[in-house]
Parts: structure tokens; sequence; C-alpha cells
């Protein structure tokens, strides 16, 4: 059983874990290879919001993002997917997205950062944009599995594993 995680939009980040034992198996940016679909069985797709006083400069950004995580998801649906979605605050929290990439970077073992490796956040200075989205859904992928914690003020993520028992 595999956990697929997406954060969606046009420079989309995705990572799958095993369900199991909550390691990361792949990730990658775009749209996730066909042959991932193999064996998934519960994606947790990032859930677009726009945020009252928010920085987003422009809402309607935030629409085109949450047709296109609509779109992944029936697709996902159509391929027996059970499909959960995530709010930002509620796997984050209010991280900023440099602190967000470092923090889910340090929350990986060896192996998995070694799997992950082009990913890396830079040492100084803000991570690159085309970096952001595949980090940003390992984050996903890790909150899911429980290996990411954030302040309960802020919700407890999709809660597929609770419901998955």
């Amino acid at each position: 059983m595999a956990l697929l995680s997406i954060d969606p939009g046009n420079n989309a980040g995705w990572a799958t874990f095993d369900a199991t034992t909550g390691d990361l198996q792949a990730c990658g940016k775009g749209a996730p290879p066909p042959d991932i679909l193999d064996g998934v069985t519960v994606a947790v797709i990032e859930h677009p919001v726009i945020y009252p006083g928010g920085k987003t400069k422009n809402p309607n950004d935030i629409v085109k993002l949450a047709v296109t995580a609509g779109t992944q998801a029936g697709i996902l649906m159509a391929h027996g997917v059970d499909v959960r979605y995530v709010t930002p605050r509620e796997w984050k929290g209010t991280l900023d997205k440099d602190a967000c990439c470092r923090r889910v970077w340090s929350r990986l073992t060896a192996e998995e950062r070694a799997l992950a490796a082009r990913w890396e956040p830079e040492e100084r200075g803000e991570v690159k944009d085309s970096k952001t989205h595949t980090l940003d859904a390992i984050g996903i992928g890790l909150n899911a599995v429980g290996r990411f914690k954030v302040p309960e003020r802020f919700g407890s993520g999709c809660g597929w594993r609770r419901r998955m028992r």
C-alpha cells in the first residue's frame, strides 16, 4: 500500500511513501509518472486556500491551483485511489517557504535524502522555487504518515491514517 502526496500547480511536486512504514519511496516535479500509480491506495493533495489578508497577489492564481488539484483528484479517483485534501495550515502551520523546506529536509533519513538529493535546500539564502513544490509534496506526505507535526491549533492534517484503522 502506497501513499501519494501532491503539491498542485504548474510546477507541481509529488512524492510517494510506503503507507505502512512511512518511508519516502520516490519524488519528483511535474505530474507523477503513470507507473507510480501502481499500488497507490491513498493520495493527499494540498487544498489551495485564499487567506483573508494573505500575501496572494492575485486570488485567481489560487483558483487555478484549485482547478488543477481537482483535475488531479479526478484522475486519481478514476484509478480507484482514495483522495484526501489538506490545507497548507493543516500540514505546515504558518511556516514560510524557506523554513518549511528546511524543516522537511531535516525530517528525512539519510536514505531518503539520497533519494531526494536534487531537491535539497541550499545552506543559505532562499530555497529555489523549482525545489519548493517537490519539498512541499514530501512535507505533505510526511505529515500524512505522522512524521511532520504542526501545532494542534492549525488542525490535524488530512486524517487518512485515523480513518484507515
